[in-house]
């Protein structure tokens, strides 16, 4: 049968359409293979359940881009194709005008790779020309007035692992000896930015504040020589520490539908239950999902594959989300084929308010990884088209 533009199938579940005497009282879950009973519960009053089954393709889908402040317990920097991530640190070095800085560099802990994972991290020093702040920056806000172009030092580090140790060179010492000395421009940090040369982007980690023995937060060390030639490095912690992260393009692919991280990128899938009878209790709903595996690109070490799918509240702004959400992952044999937990989502949709889903990375990875998840979307052959299951009860008088 089909409705309003979009297909469906399906039939009422053979038998379904019956009537129960039956203790009923109105169901909070639902079971794997529900039925009237399961539906309904156990109060005693004797109705009259009509349960049906359809499934439906998606009536929509689209990408939304939306640049977010990442401030996450991993940072990104550098360059694999079209992909960017920029990192600001901001120090504060305690005032010391007695000693003669000789050498300064930046210490990292990287801790995973994307993109060429034997490739190679070329990345410049940059000082940043305008305040701002961990927790609302983002890529929009790192225009050619953020920074000052002209290089400090460098670091150029082929990946031998996921897991290393560097040591970004400042080459240029002027602007840390004028923080400890208390003079020249006002202290707004430095740039992390990849060069023209780079083929990987590399996560670091940003400051913990609940460290535990192992962490290494982004470190200024500043070699000096004191009054006497003694010879000492101070070493100081970001008060600051994110990135920007950028890919353009997703949002206009007509065939595909791409979840990015570190952007980010959410999908968004509409479905029409107008034609759920009023009163309509849904049972299960299971939506359906299909990765296109060649398209797809995942942080290494290996992410699990897994997203998040949130209810749209809004229909002028479909990346406003609920905060609750359901995972979508493989539950079959197909490697590539994701399901999600619907219910709570289309017994939403049943009241009348219907913007759809919006399905982003795992909130654990949307703010620390380059994960890039691809979809086939409404415009697939039936096979790879979004759908969702439907089994649902209407009391009847």
């Amino acid at each position: 049968m089909s409705q309003k533009g979009f297909s469906k199938k399906g039939s009422p579940v053979a038998g379904a359409c019956v009537a129960f005497g039956l203790a009923v009282l109105i169901a909070t879950g639902c079971t794997e293979d529900p039925t009237a009973e399961s539906l309904l519960g156990s109060q005693l009053i004797t109705t009259r359940v009509a349960l049906a089954e359809t499934t439906i393709t998606a009536a929509g889908t689209s990408t939304k881009k939306r640049p977010i402040p990442m401030n996450s317990a991993t940072n990104l920097v550098g360059k694999s194709g079209g992909y960017l991530a920029y990192a600001p640190l901001r120090f504060a070095p305690l005032l010391n005008d007695t000693v003669d800085v000789i050498g300064a560099s930046i210490r990292l802990k990287l801790t995973s790779r994307f993109g060429n994972l034997t490739g190679s991290l070329n990345l410049n020093v940059y000082k940043i020309l305008k305040d701002w702040r961990e927790d609302t920056l983002t890529w929009r806000g790192v225009t050619t007035d953020f920074y000052d172009p002209a290089s400090m030092g460098s670091l150029t580090e082929v990946a031998t692992a996921d897991t290393q140790e560097v040591f970004v060179t400042i080459t240029d010492t002027t602007l840390i000896r004028n923080w400890l000395q208390g003079t020249g421009d006002p202290n707004y940090g430095l740039l992390l930015f990849p060069d023209p040369s780079c083929d990987l982007v590399r996560g670091f980690e940003a400051l913990n504040f609940f460290p535990d023995s192992a962490s290494i937060p982004p470190t200024l060390q500043i070699e000096t020589r004191g009054p006497t030639g003694t010879i000492d490095t101070l070493k100081y912690a970001p008060i600051w520490d994110t990135f920007v992260g950028n890919i353009d393009g997703f949002d206009s692919d007509s065939t595909r539908v791409t979840v990015q991280a570190g952007v980010v990128y959410t999908g968004i899938f509409k479905f029409d239950v107008s034609f759920l009878p009023q009163g309509s209790i849904i049972a299960s709903a299971n939506m359906v999902l299909h990765l296109d595996d060649a398209a797809t690109l995942l942080t290494r070490p290996l992410t699990e594959k897994v997203v998040a799918s949130r209810v749209v509240l809004s229909p002028s702004d479909t990346l406003l989300l609920e905060s609750t959400f359901t995972r979508g992952e493989v539950r079959g044999s197909d490697p590539n084929e994701f399901s999600f937990d619907a219910r709570h989502a289309t017994q939403f949709w049943a009241t009348g308010t219907n913007y759809g889903v919006g399905v982003t990375a795992l909130v654990t990875k949307e703010f620390s990884s380059f994960d890039r998840f691809v979809f086939f979307n409404n415009t697939a052959p039936d096979a790879m088209k979004p759908k969702l299951k439907i089994v649902y009860g209407v009391v009847q008088n």
